[in-house]
């Protein structure tokens, strides 16, 4: 049997696509209530700028693609698929452990920062 990926899905009242994909059955009780952000581009050019969407998560992810142009609904499914597939990789992961060298390199980031 062949594999098929989610689609964008559409909702009553609104032309705009919607994001939605199942969250694992052994992650959901891990992550239910957390949320999940994804930034989304906000053109078809490369390196656009994005927009930030997010929603709470429940046995699913949900969130509208805010258009319903068909070929930014693919470049929007296709950066939010691969957020979240990257943010169910992280949940099933776990924090890493980090060695003394990264931590040090981490903390040289966070003061050139401010």
């Amino acid at each position: 049997m062949a594999f098929r990926m989610a689609k964008p899905t559409t909702r009553k009242g609104t032309a705009n696509a919607q994001f939605k994909r199942r969250v694992p059955l052994h992650l959901v009780d891990k992550l239910k209530g957390q949320r999940f952000a994804a930034d989304l581009p906000t053109d078809l050019t490369p390196f656009s700028e994005t927009i930030r969407v997010s929603c709470v998560i429940h046995d699913h992810v949900k969130f509208s693609l805010r258009t319903a142009d068909p070929r930014l609904v693919q470049i929007r499914d296709d950066a939010a698929s691969t957020a979240y597939a990257t943010f169910l990789h992280a949940a099933e992961r776990g924090p890493a452990d980090l060695t003394h060298r990264e931590l040090t390199a981490l903390q040289g980031l966070a003061v050139d920062c401010h």
